[in-house]
């Protein structure tokens, strides 16, 4: 399952970038009380995702990351496998920017293939919602003007 999220900011890509930069922050945003990341070290987090009244436990890691560019993160979740790649767009330096946010998801065993059907069963609906949480931190950003 693939999602992709661009959301226009009407501030510069630097101020965007250093708000992207806070993946706990970012995470906290878009999935609420879903999903909840215990640091473990620089770069890894334990991940307990709450799907239907029962909690998931996996690991995330930052797999790449350099200032000014997309970050990708990776993770694991009972055998579901979560790829997201995270960058800000913009054409100039001074001027409005966007986020840009890909997730993927894919399953390797048959827990996580459960797991999977059900997630894209409600795509549509979880779509909307995280488009309109990122469309809530843009605002924020927007407003902080930091």
């Amino acid at each position: 399952m693939k999602m992709h999220f661009t959301q226009p900011v009407d501030a510069p890509p630097a101020q965007v970038f250093t708000r992207l930069d806070n993946i706990e922050g970012l995470v906290a945003e878009l999935a609420d009380d879903r999903m909840s990341l215990t640091p473990l070290e620089p770069g890894q987090w334990a991940v307990v995702l709450h799907l239907k009244d029962h909690a998931r436990n996996g690991t995330l890691h930052l797999a790449a990351r350099e200032v000014g560019t997309p970050y990708c993160l990776t993770g694991h979740v009972d055998g579901l496998e979560l790829t997201a790649v995270v960058s800000v767009l913009s054409d100039d330096d001074a001027g409005p920017s966007a986020m840009d946010v890909s997730l993927a998801l894919a399953a390797h065993t048959l827990r996580s293939r459960v797991m999977l059907a059900g997630l894209t069963v409600t795509q549509g609906h979880l779509h909307t919602r995280l488009a309109s949480r990122l469309a809530a931190f843009a605002k924020r950003i927007e407003e902080r003007g930091d």
